[in-house]
């Protein structure tokens, strides 16, 4: 049965907008307030249970905390049907709160604006780097959020960004929270397109299984999500 947890995590939007006005005003990660909001993720996935997908919709915090919560619920959701011990599952939803903090730093907002310029276009693809780094001045906890935030836009096939030198696999818990921020970024509306019906999205994605999405964990996540009803959106 899906569920949208708009209400559930009203306070939480809050906090994560809260957090992210403080990096893109250039203050340190506020490192307690990001525990506290992704622990609260952990806790309401516990309450609703297996077999949802969960959505805050655009609750009161703003499209980009928006985003990060239905990104982390995703993950946490796809992390629990991949039997992950409890403190990897919340290690992912942690990474998945903050793959995208260093949106904030940008000036432009890919969430809300049309098309990108190809000036506006690179502004979008530095986010990661602008992320990682955030992250690894928050100190040691946030070591793995940082490789996240670095990694989440890269493919298997060395496409994606930001460019590297040597052509790697990402860390496993990127690679995970690449499929579950896609997914989220696809079904979720945008001002230059409606979102993607989650069935339509899930075809798309495993697609590009083994190129652009690991191919062990796209079949999973398709498994995982093919049965589940439609998102929910948005709430006031």
């Amino acid at each position: 049965m899906s569920q949208s947890l708009g209400p559930a995590l009203r306070e939480e939007a809050r906090a994560l907008a809260w957090i992210q006005d403080e990096v893109r005003a250039g203050r340190p990660l506020p490192a307690l307030e990001a525990h506290a909001v992704a622990h609260a993720v952990a806790l309401a996935l516990r309450e609703v249970g297996p077999g949802t997908l969960p959505r805050t919709g655009e609750a009161s915090g703003g499209p980009l905390a928006a985003h990060a919560l239905n990104a982390s619920l995703a993950a946490g959701v796809f992390a629990t049907t991949l039997r992950l011990e409890p403190d990897v599952v919340s290690a992912m939803i942690m990474a998945a709160v903050l793959c995208d903090i260093g949106q904030a730093r940008s000036p432009f907002d890919p969430l809300q604006a049309g098309p990108p310029s190809p000036e506006q276009w690179e502004m979008v693809r530095r986010h990661p780097v602008e992320g990682a780094r955030v992250l690894l001045q928050a100190g040691t906890p946030f070591e793995l959020p940082a490789v996240v935030a670095y990694e989440h836009h890269m493919a298997l096939d060395g496409s994606g960004y930001p460019e590297r030198p040597i052509k790697r696999a990402p860390h496993y818990a990127s690679r995970l929270v690449h499929i579950a921020d896609a997914f989220t970024a696809m079904t979720e509306p945008r001002a230059r397109r409606p979102a993607h019906a989650p069935d339509a999205a899930l075809a798309q994605m495993q697609s590009e299984a083994g190129s652009t999405y690991d191919r062990e964990l796209m079949d999973a996540f398709v498994a995982a999500f093919l049965h589940l009803p439609g998102v929910v959106l948005p709430v006031e």
